[in-house]
């Protein structure tokens, strides 16, 4: 019993559960035996063997099974604190031996230790895409940074960073070359749980940039697509399909994963809505599509509900914001004379969904 409140309480401490629920649910139905590759450094093995193997044992109790992987120069170093633990079996893959299968344990109760006698990148290349697309590489020193030492939450392969971080960006790079859709994030052992189960992460994924296509009438827009991607991250039904006509822009992923839509006002933009789909949370997407906008010209405003989790977000991307009972509206570029003007507009406007909750599976609210 005990355990068993540990664990919730540790779970709890990590995020939201509404969020750990989406990810276990989406993990779980990936129909891959094995979840994830874990990849350590040296110092985390050395430094934070408890940490590392806590997290690894709770990921076993969801039903979750990743295979940790150490490689040769340092592998037979670090094997040892592995060994004395019952939870994690040790097998070796020889050099000699030029294939390994990562099927997960029969018994599901031991968690693999992958010692390689190859070098990391060697390996990586011969399990990863075949029989791997989730990688999470663990070091002490945690997300990948800026050259003034801001931390990346998502990167790009050609992302300019610090020196130190260059040799981990350049193995992501040589993996995203042969599988761009691979998944690859960056964290420290004491964050690897709150990395893989909350939208905001706790370290860098890094992966190739999205290509957002920008329309100006609904010419070449794929219509159903498009719909179906506001409902589903809105969770609700369009009142009314046909306001996808009057909007003057949009900004789509051209894998429709994401979408920035927005109206005229009197010669403002009214960003009308903002979907990010719930594969694509936490990836980024939003931020490339925000980047997106701002390339565009122009006096700029929205508002989101006063409950939605993302506000804090909207608050660091407006130049201001005014909070209401139901709303809260944010402007960007916009004449001080006419905040009122908009504000009034925002706060009246009516909803373009429906009251009625669609039955979509893992809801994050982001309701605009």
């Amino acid at each position: 019993m005990f355990f068993d409140d540990a664990f919730s309480l540790f779970l709890q401490s990590i995020g939201r559960s509404e969020e750990i629920d989406f990810y276990l649910k989406k993990f779980r139905q990936s129909g891959s035996d094995l979840f994830a590759l874990i990849v350590p450094d040296a110092e985390s093995v050395s430094q934070a063997p408890e940490m590392l193997r806590t997290h690894l044992y709770f990921l076993s109790r969801l039903g979750l099974f990743p295979a940790v992987l150490l490689t040769e120069p340092v592998a037979s170093g670090q094997i040892h604190h592995f060994q004395d633990d019952r939870t994690f079996r040790i097998e070796t893959w020889k050099k000699e031996e030029a294939n390994f299968s990562l099927t997960a344990p029969e018994d599901h109760r031991t968690l693999r230790v992958i010692h390689s006698e190859r070098g990391l990148l060697d390996t990586l290349h011969r399990l990863v895409p075949s029989q791997c697309k989730r990688i999470h590489f663990v070091r002490l020193a945690g997300a990948i940074r800026t050259n003034s030492g801001e931390s990346l939450f998502h990167c790009n392969p050609e992302a300019n960073v610090r020196w130190e971080d260059g040799a981990i960006l350049n193995l992501c790079r040589e993996l995203l070359s042969n599988d761009s859709g691979i998944h690859l994030s960056v964290t420290t052992p004491f964050d690897l749980l709150k990395e893989i189960f909350t939208v905001k992460g706790a370290g860098t994924i890094v992966r190739e940039r999205s290509e957002i296509n920008l329309f100006h009438s609904m010419n070449g827009v794929d219509r159903q697509r498009l719909v179906a991607l506001l409902q589903e991250s809105f969770g609700r039904r369009l009142n009314d399909e046909s306001i996808l006509d009057r909007m003057i822009e949009m900004h789509i992923d051209s894998r429709y994963r994401g979408a920035v839509l927005l109206e005229d006002y009197q010669g403002m933009r009214y960003l009308s809505k903002f979907a990010v789909g719930l594969q694509a949370r936490g990836e980024g997407v939003a931020q490339e599509l925000w980047d997106s906008v701002l390339a565009q010209p122009g006096p700029l405003f929205w508002r989101s509900r006063r409950k939605n989790t993302i506000h804090r977000w909207y608050e660091r991307l407006a130049d201001g914001f005014h909070r209401l009972d139901y709303w809260t509206v944010y402007w960007k570029n916009t004449s001080s004379n006419r905040i009122p003007e908009l504000i009034e507009y925002a706060s009246n406007r009516p909803e373009d969904f429906s009251d009625f909750s669609l039955p979509a599976e893992g809801e994050i609210e982001n309701d605009h």
